[in-house]
Formats: structure tokens, sequence, C-alpha cells
């Protein structure tokens, strides 16, 4: 089965994790680690006093349970109440993993497997900490890649179906909540002619659906990340090419509430990928990602500025992903 590229770009939970704050509050340039941090608009910004200007650590390493765990996505609805999704190996397989931090610790929460075979939750989101979704995929008795959605309502995780396009290997990166009627989920499947294709997949409430998304080219496409606003504002990022292995190129596509189009972006380096998006209240989106110049792999920033993506120096011969591995 072909190797499924994409699911090394989208390993980005620090950037995850703030862009879960940034939907809802006020951006925070910590000057001296070089970081953003977001708070809530009623925090006041650390590096707010000019004249006391001083800059606190942006991260602090924090216990979790013991295991062979790997997380790949967090979403925090409040300072105690904060979710990470993953993966876990029982010593036979890679199983579901669901971890809460109440403020105090770290806790792992029973996830159900929805089979005998490897599962991973790759993107965890919502509207509320008593209704969150994380999304992945799972190996089948077959042998193929499904889409695996998983739902807490507060008290308990449950898997709900979701939607699968005529393909041996699906696979789910993302998903935000517009609402709790309106949730989606994105990555990419292959099709019956080996190529990688985006997929979008959408919650009204009820059931699952794919949502019709385009494509650029004839290569592999992929959706890393998703972001919103609102019901008519969704944002995806990933990757395009154009011909099967051919190098990529940054994806952005905008969902208006009707359909999915695809945005332009720079053209920087000889390849490029975007992992992350934050959608900010304001009409301001974020894009990060990497590039590749010719030499070594960089830092990619791009922000929208209500007309167009403009590249943003990073700074850094990393991408963001590459820098919190």
């Amino acid at each position: 089965m072909k190797i499924d590229r994409a699911s090394d770009l989208s390993r980005n939970v620090p950037f995850r994790l703030v862009a879960r704050w940034l939907t809802t509050g006020s951006l925070c340039l910590l000057c001296c680690a070089g970081l953003t941090e977001a708070a809530p608009a009623s925090t006041v910004c650390p590096c707010a006093a000019v004249a006391t200007a001083k800059c606190l650590p942006a991260w602090n390493q924090t216990t979790t349970p013991a295991g062979s765990n790997s997380f790949y996505a967090a979403a925090a609805f409040a300072r105690n109440d904060v979710w990470a999704a993953g993966s876990r190996y029982d010593g036979i397989d890679d199983r579901p993993l669901a971890e809460h931090f109440d403020g105090s610790r770290w806790a792992i929460v029973t996830v159900p497997t929805p089979g005998a075979g490897a599962a991973y939750l790759r993107a965890v989101g919502g509207v509320s900490g008593t209704d969150v979704w994380a999304a992945g995929y799972q190996t089948t008795q077959s042998g193929a890649q499904q889409s695996l959605i998983e739902h807490y309502d507060g008290v308990a995780w449950t898997i709900i179906p979701s939607a699968n396009p005529a393909s041996l290997a699906v696979y789910l990166s993302s998903i935000v909540a517009p609402a709790a009627n309106d949730v989606w989920a994105a990555g990419h499947y292959l099709d019956n002619t080996g190529v990688y294709r985006t997929l979008a997949e959408r919650w009204d409430g009820v059931s699952w659906t794919i949502v019709t998304t385009p494509n650029v080219g004839n290569g592999d496409n992929a959706v890393n990340g998703l972001a919103t606003t609102a019901a008519n504002n969704v944002w995806a990022v990933g990757y395009s090419s154009s011909a099967p292995g051919g190098s990529t190129t940054s994806l952005i596509l905008h969902f208006d509430g009707t359909i999915w189009s695809v945005v332009p972006t720079p053209s920087l380096g000889l390849t490029s990928s975007l992992s992350s998006v934050v959608a900010l209240l304001d009409g301001t989106v974020w894009a990060a990602g990497f590039y590749y110049d010719g030499t070594q792999t960089r830092t990619l920033l791009l922000r929208w500025d209500g007309s167009s993506f403009i590249a943003v120096p990073g700074g850094g011969g990393l991408s963001l992903s590459q820098r919190h591995q």
C-alpha cells in the first residue's frame, strides 16, 4: 500500500494547542522566547506594558501518565479542561488514546477501540468540554485504513459512524466545530489511480457526510489542518502537487457556507506544505508549515489580510512541527 506521506506533515501538537486559544482570545508575542502565546481576551498580556516588559516562558513540561503513548493533537476549552489525543501501544498494536488535564494533572480517559487493528486519533476539537470530537483512522480486518471519529459528551467517549469514500486508505487529520450541529473533519484518501485527494466530512447533528473539496494538479493533495470562526468561514490547509511523485506546494481551501474553493498562496522554495491554520474573529488568518529553499527546510508563515495571503518572515531553518519534535 502507498505510504501515507501526509501523516508525517501533520504532527503539529504545539501549534494546535496555541491555535485553540487564538480562536477565542488575543495574540501575545513573547519576544524573548520567539514563540506566540494566546490568552483569553480578559487576560492581560505579559508583554503589553512596554515600560515593564518581561517575557515569560512559553511552555512548561507537564508530567503525563507512563506508557508507550503518542500525542498528535490537543484542544483547550479552559485552563482546567484540556484534551490531548493520539495513540498508545498495548503490546500488540496501536490503540486510540485520549488524556484529560483538569488543571492539576493529566489522566487517561477510556476511549473505544474500533476493532483488533491499529487505530489512531490525529485531531481533537469541539465547542465545549462536554461536546468534544476526535478524528483519525483505523486499520480494518481486511487491512484497509478507514476514517475514525469519536465523541465525548461529558461522560464517556463513543464511536460515531463516519463517512468513507471508496478507498483502501482514508485518513482524517483535523477537526473543528463551528457549532454543536456543524462539525468538520478533513484529511485525505487514496483514489483509484493511486493518488491522494483532499477529503472533508461534515456533521449536521445527525450524521457525517462527505462534502466535495477541490484538488490542485494531478498529484497528491491532502488537508492537514482546519480552522473556523463561523459556519460560512472554514479554512483548510495542506499541500498539493501537479503530478504524481512531484514536489509539493502549499494548499489553502476556504468554505463560504456553500462550496469549498482554492485560495491562491505565495510560491516559496522548491517544495512547501502547510500543517496548521488559525482563524481569528477579526478576519485575520494564519497558516504555518515549511518550505525547502534548496539548501535547508525553513519555517513558512502565511497571513491573510482580507484579500490575499502574504508570506511573513518566520526565522530559523526548521518548520514549526520540526522544532517541537
